[in-house]
C-alpha cells in the first residue's frame, strides 16, 4: 500500500492531480492530461475510474477500489489545505480582474474562448475554472468572419416570431444569455399551440448557449430533482409544461436572481451541502404555464404561431441548415459581447424594468443592432406590459379587483369586507368563490404579491391596521387620497 501511496503522491507533485477546495465548501480534483484539464468531484465514480487508470499507467497494476477510497480521503484533505478563491462555473465564467468572459467550448480537447473588449480568441481551458456535468457536449468553433450586426438576420432565418419587434427582442435576449455571470437574465417563456416550433426553438437555443449530449427535457418529478438540474447546468430547459406549482415557481424565481438550496449530506446527521441554483432558464407550453406574479416579473414571453403547412420542413432539413449557420451565430454573439464590454456610454433612461442590470445591457446590445436606446426600451416595456396583462388575466383575485374598481374611483373597508365583495363578484361571473382565498390574511398576502402588477394597470392600494381591523384603501389615481379613519 505504501508503494501505491507514493504513486498518488507523485501524481500530485507533478500536478497531474491537483486537489483544491472552493468557497462553497466543496472538494475537487483537477486532472491534467497534456493540455487538457478536467475537474472531478472526488466522490464521483468517474473520478474513481480516472484514478485507477492513472495509477495503472504508472505501475501496470493500478489501485483497487478499496485502495482508491483511502487515497481519495487523503486527496480531500489535501484539497482542504489548498483553497481556491472562486467557485467553479458551468460553461461560462466571468473574470472580474480582466473584465472578460471565458467560454468552455471543448473540455475534452482543452479548448475555451476568451471574450473581452478587444474581441475573442481561442485559449487553453483555464485551470480550476470550469466543471462539466454528465450531459456536457462540445461546442462548435465560431466563424471568425461573422459580424455582430448579422445576428438578427440569422435569427430571422432560424427562429419564427410573430413580428419584427419580437425578433429584435429575442436577438437581444440571446446575447444576454451569455452574460449571466454578470447579471440576472430573465426567464424565457415560449407560448404557442402545437406545431408552433416551441421545442425546436428551445433545442436551438440550447445548442447555441450550452450544448448537451441529451435532448431538451421536461420538468423533473420533484422540486428536489429540479434543484439538482439547476445546479448542474448553465442553461436549463423545461419542455412542454402544462402547469407550474407555486412552490416550483418560487424555486425558479430564486434561480433567476441567484439563490441556493441546502440538503443534508449523505451519511451525516448535521452537515449540509449547498446547491447553487443560479442559471439561465427557458421553458415552453401551450398556455401561459407561469402564473405567479413574482416569476412573471422576471420573464420574457413570446407568443408563437402555428407553422403553415406550406412552410413545414423535415427535422433533417432544419438540422442541416441550422448546423451550417451555428458557427456564424456563435461568432456574431461573441463579437456582440465584446462590443458590450467596450461600450462605456452610460444608459440614461430613467424608467427601467425590475431586471434593471439586464435592461441596461439589453439597451447596449440594441445599439449594436442599430437601435436607439428608447427604441430598445420601448420593445422591452411592450413585452413587459403584455406579460403583466396576462398575469392579471390569469389571476382571479386581480380580475375581481379590476371589476370592483371598474366603476369606482376608490374603495374603503376591512380586508374581510373586501373578501366578501370579491366572492360576490366571482359568483356573479359563474366562478366558484372557493377559488378565492379562504381567509383575510391570505388575501392580504396575495394582494401584496400582485401590488406592482395592479399598479401598472392603474390600481393602487394600501393596507394598514386600524384598531382591531385591517383596513384596505384602493384607488385608481397615482395621487394618493387621504385615508379615512
Amino acid at each position: 500500500m505504501a508503494k501505491k501511496r507514493k504513486i498518488v503522491d507523485e501524481l500530485v507533485r507533478k500536478n497531474v492531480l491537483c486537489p483544491f477546495s472552493t468557497p462553497d465548501g466543496k472538494y475537487w480534483i483537477e486532472v491534467a492530461d497534456g493540455e487538457t484539464r478536467k475537474v472531478f468531484n472526488p466522490r464521483d465514480n468517474d473520478f474513481l475510474m480516472v484514478l485507477r487508470d492513472l495509477t495503472k499507467k504508472c505501475d501496470g497494476e493500478g489501485l483497487s477500489v478499496g485502495d482508491c477510497k483511502d487515497e481519495i480521503a487523503d486527496l480531500e484533505f489535501y484539497a482542504y489545505q489548498h483553497p481556491s478563491e472562486r467557485n467553479l462555473a458551468h460553461r461560462i465564467a466571468y473574470n472580474r480582474t480582466e473584465n472578460c468572459i471565458y467560454y468552455d467550448a471543448d473540455a475534452n480537447h482543452g479548448c475555451a474562448y476568451k471574450i473581452d473588449v478587444k474581441g475573442y480568441e481561442e485559449i487553453t481551458t483555464p485551470s480550476m475554472v470550469f466543471q462539466q456535468n454528465t450531459t456536457y457536449a462540445a461546442q462548435v468553433a465560431p466563424d471568425t468572419d461573422a459580424e455582430a450586426y448579422e445576428l438578427p438576420e440569422l435569427v430571422r432565418k432560424h427562429f419564427r416570431f410573430k413580428n419584427e419587434e419580437d425578433r429584435m427582442l429575442f436577438s437581444i435576449y440571446l446575447v444576454t444569455t451569455f452574460l449571466n455571470p454578470l447579471i440576472n437574465v430573465p426567464m424565457l417563456i415560449l407560448q404557442g399551440e402545437k406545431g408552433s416550433s416551441k421545442s425546436s426553438i428551445l433545442r436551438r437555443i440550447e445548442r447555441i448557449v450550452d450544448p448537451k449530449s441529451t435532448d431538451v427535457m421536461g420538468a423533473p418529478r420533484s422540486d428536489a430533482d429540479l434543484e439538482i438540474r439547476l445546479n448542474n447546468s448553465y442553461f436549463t430547459t423545461l419542455d412542454n409544461l402544462s402547469y407550474i406549482s407555486k412552490r416550483t415557481s418560487d424555486l425558479l424565481a430564486r434561480a433567476i436572481t441567484g439563490g441556493s438550496s441546502s440538503r443534508r449530506q449523505l451519511y451525516s446527521n448535521t452537515k449540509e451541502v449547498s446547491l447553487d441554483l443560479r442559471c439561465v432558464i427557458a421553458l415552453n407550453g401551450i398556455g401561459l404555464v407561469a402564473t405567479e406574479a413574482d416569476l412573471l416579473d422576471r420573464s420574457i414571453v413570446f407568443k408563437l404561431r402555428r407553422i403553415p403547412q406550406s412552410e413545414i420542413r423535415t427535422e433533417k432539413e432544419l438540422e442541416e441548415t441550422f448546423s451550417e449557420d451555428l458557427p456564424k451565430i456563435l461568432g456574431a454573439i461573441f463579437l456582440c459581447i465584446s462590443e458590450v464590454f467596450a461600450d462605456e456610454e452610460p444608459v440614461t433612461l430613467q424608467k427601467r424594468t425590475r431586471m434593471a442590470d439586464w435592461f441596461e445591457l439589453a439597451v447596449k446590445v440594441g445599439r449594436i443592432f442599430g437601435m436607439e436606446d428608447d427604441e430598445t426600451a420601448k420593445i422591452i416595456w411592450k413585452n413587459h406590459r403584455a406579460v403583466n396583462q396576462q398575469t392579471l388575466g390569469e389571476n382571479l383575485i386581480a380580475q375581481c379587483i379590476l371589476e370592483l374598481m371598474g366603476s369606482e374611483k376608490e374603495y374603503f373597508g376591512s380586508v374581510t369586507d373586501l373578501l366578501g365583495d370579491l366572492c360576490e363578484i366571482a359568483e356573479r361571473n359563474a366562478i366558484k368563490s372557493s377559488q378565492l382565498p379562504g381567509q383575510p390574511n391570505v388575501l392580504s398576502r396575495r394582494l401584496n404579491e400582485l401590488k406592482s402588477n395592479l399598479e401598472e394597470a392603474g390600481v393602487f392600494f394600501e393596507i394598514k391596521n386600524v384598531g382591531p381591523f385591517r383596513q384596505i384603501h384602493i384607488w385608481k389615481t397615482k395621487k394618493r387620497r387621504k385615508s379615512k379613519n
